[in-house]
């Protein structure tokens, strides 16, 4: 959750962010395991608030 954060809420809406969005979370995992590595991540449901709220 911290790291979605440091996202506005207008780019985590626009078109085509969701790929990104994903490769930088799969990247953070990835920088703080010491052995292994997360290979994809999946986002099942999507729930922000409305603009403005």
């Amino acid at each position: 959750m911290e790291f979605l954060h440091t996202y506005a809420v207008n780019d985590l809406r626009a078109s085509g962010q969701l790929p990104a969005l994903r490769a930088d979370i799969r990247r953070a995992i990835n920088k703080l395991l010491p052995k292994g590595q997360v290979r994809n991540v999946y986002i099942t449901n999507w729930l922000m608030p409305p603009v403005g709220c």
